[in-house]
């Protein structure tokens, strides 16, 4: 279990990318990201590690792999993904390969074995500075704020959303809305569709202590007032 001081630090949350090619090492991680509420995506070669990139928010890197060298990964890293966090996580502990790691882009260079409490401590601090936007986690039906705040979505709320992310900036109409529900438009009650907007305001609201940016247009449907990434 996380002690107290783990626990409190919930509140950012990201999907990160360990590229670890122990197989022991990588699941021990992973299981402990996954307690402090991240969602976690494993590669064990550059190969996987390439094909889940995109979906990640941070990643962990290993110097020594089966097939490519850690310095390298993490300058192409940089390269494409600036705003990704990048930690170099590894057993060689030599002032030149401290330095090579850090001029490569990665923004901590941590040498094995280390806390894992140390790790989770440094892992909050790095996406203080990568956060992202809001996102609509497809796969575990969540909605996350920029600052970590989450919140599960019933199947109901899950397509408004789907439906929001799909058009940004735009004003989705209800009758659009109530389609994606699996209504007719003619036959359908509008205020349960502000019902439904009303109770997950509210329900964002208790649980984060923020506003959700969920604007109404008056008669005429709804928009999202801020980034909404597909994840």
């Amino acid at each position: 279990m996380v002690g107290p001081i783990i626990a409190n630090r919930r509140a950012l949350m990201a999907t990160i990318l360990p590229l670890e090619d122990d197989e022991i090492l990588r699941e021990e991680l992973a299981l402990f990201l996954v307690e402090l509420g991240h969602r976690v995506l494993e590669a064990g070669t550059l190969a996987d590690f390439t094909s889940l990139l995109p979906a990640a928010d941070l990643a962990i890197i290993d110097l020594m792999l089966p097939d490519g060298d850690g310095f390298e990964v993490t300058a192409r890293l940089r390269a494409c993904r600036p705003m990704v966090g990048a930690i170099i996580l590894t057993a060689r502990d030599t002032l030149r390969d401290k330095v090579q790691g850090l001029t490569s882009g990665a923004d901590y260079y941590l040498v094995k074995p280390i806390h894992l409490e140390e790790l989770a401590a440094i892992i909050v601090a790095l996406l203080r500075r990568v956060a992202p936007g809001w996102r609509l986690d497809l796969k575990d039906r969540r909605l996350i704020s920029p600052e970590g705040h989450v919140i599960a979505l019933s199947p109901m709320e899950m397509t408004l959303f789907d439906l929001l992310s799909r058009n940004p900036g735009k004003t989705v109409i209800r009758q659009a809305l109530v389609a994606a529900l699996g209504y007719n438009w003619l036959d359908y009650d509008v205020r349960r569709l502000e019902q439904l907007i009303s109770r997950l305001r509210r329900r964002w609201e208790a649980e984060t202590g923020q506003s959700l940016p969920l604007k109404t247009v008056h008669r005429f449907g709804y928009s999202f007032g801020a980034d909404l990434h597909r994840v």
